[in-house]
């Protein structure tokens, strides 16, 4: 629906018959006050000066280099390691006590920013832990064995100190849990 329409629904005139809204002095009112100013709300627009975006040498980027953090990398792949990747898993838990559960009263949600801890499950089958080569850094978590290579970034910043990992030989699952820091975020 356009503002004429709009304007031409909610006028009338004293006898109860519509009005023109082309003949309308709201309507030249309205088209007076001219085009809309893109100064922000505080600013002066005498001295205000308009941004321009940076220029870049592809027109798809986004974002300047300059403007996306620096993550840790992983050293290169060596191009004759054709060691498969094995199946793993993020999950996400919180820590709740019964009034959180049965009362609501701590205004937890059960989406990922309300949980304080990331648990990586990485599957290795027919391993034993001292097959495994576990380093897990801020963002990121790298596990290697003989015959498979895992190098992931994580969903979230996490604190590698205070992390834990531990391997269950009968399914072949190492579960790696992390606290997450919700100071980077």
């Amino acid at each position: 629906m356009d503002i004429l329409s709009l304007q031409n629904l909610l006028s009338t005139d004293n006898d109860g018959e519509e009005v023109d809204p082309l003949q309308s002095h709201n309507f030249a009112a309205a088209s007076a006050s001219g085009p809309i100013s893109k100064v922000p709300i505080g600013q002066n627009p005498d001295t205000w000066i308009e941004p321009t975006k940076a220029s870049t040498n592809d027109d798809d980027e986004i974002w300047g280099a300059d403007e996306v953090p620096h993550a840790e990398s992983f050293p290169e792949r060596d191009a004759t390691d054709s060691r498969p990747q094995p199946k793993y898993e993020f999950f996400y838990k919180q820590w709740v006590d019964s009034s959180d559960v049965y009362l609501g009263l701590a205004d937890k949600s059960p989406g990922s920013s309300d949980c304080d801890t990331l648990v990586v499950k990485v599957f290795f089958p027919r391993h034993k832990l001292s097959d495994l080569d576990l380093d897990v850094k801020k963002n990121s978590l790298r596990v290697e064995s003989d015959k498979f290579c895992l190098r992931i970034y994580l969903p979230q910043s996490v604190n590698s100190d205070e992390g834990a990992a531990k391997f269950d030989i009968d399914t072949g699952i190492l579960s790696v849990t992390l606290p997450i820091l919700y100071k980077d975020w």
